[in-house]
């Protein structure tokens, strides 16, 4: 299914300075589809994180936010 964010999440991915990626947005709209979508599109591997599921994955963050500061 092709969504408007699929044109952005392109966009992204091709600017050789991009951030990390954040999406926001209202619950059930299509955020989790539309990235796993994209993702599987894209690249040949990636690691999916839940952190209503894995709440213990959000440590590793934290700590890479401390290092990055």
């Amino acid at each position: 299914m092709e969504r408007k964010i699929t044109e952005k999440l392109l966009e992204w991915k091709s600017d050789p300075d991009h951030c990390p990626l954040i999406v926001t947005g209202c619950r059930q709209i299509g955020k989790t589809y539309s990235i796993k979508e994209f993702v599987s599109n894209e690249y040949k591997s990636h690691i999916y994180i839940n952190f209503e599921i894995q709440p213990d994955k959000k440590e590793l963050f934290k700590e890479i936010a401390m290092l990055m500061n």
